[in-house]
């Protein structure tokens, strides 16, 4: 699904997790963070909320996932050398399918259209090899 929860972990925490990873794992209060990958949520840009758009905050899904801010995505990034994350999972009311969230270091793409009747369009990211320039 590809949240970052409260962004405190790094890609090599996530690559030492033992897999595959069962639900009493997944239950493990010590292994909150992983949940919180799966489950949890950026904040929008434009959202006119009382806690902000900075910081982590609980999510409206549970106990088991957050919320977070673009200022979250900008230091994981910067934390991690990543340009870009690419998650899913969050169907937005009305949307073309995706957004560029968070300074564009976040984009959400949504594949399935008309996801329980919110009227968005569907969406899938092409990635390809830049072309060299230089010749």
């Amino acid at each position: 699904h590809g949240g970052i929860g409260d962004g405190v972990w790094r890609l090599n925490d996530l690559r030492g997790v033992r897999r595959p990873l069962g639900e009493d794992r997944l239950n493990d209060p010590g292994n909150y963070w992983i949940n919180n990958i799966l489950w949890s949520d950026p904040i929008e840009d434009d959202a006119d909320r009382e806690q902000g758009t900075f910081g982590v905050h609980e999510s409206p899904r549970g106990a088991r996932s957050t919320q977070f801010g673009w200022d979250v995505t900008k230091t994981f990034c910067a934390k991690n050398g990543l340009s870009l994350i690419i998650r899913s999972h969050q169907s937005k009311q009305d949307s073309l399918g995706f957004d560029i969230m968070h300074e564009n270091l976040l984009i959400r793409v949504f594949s399935a259209r008309d996801y329980e009747g919110h009227g968005n369009d569907g969406a899938v990211l092409l990635i390809s090899k830049a072309e060299d320039q230089s010749a």
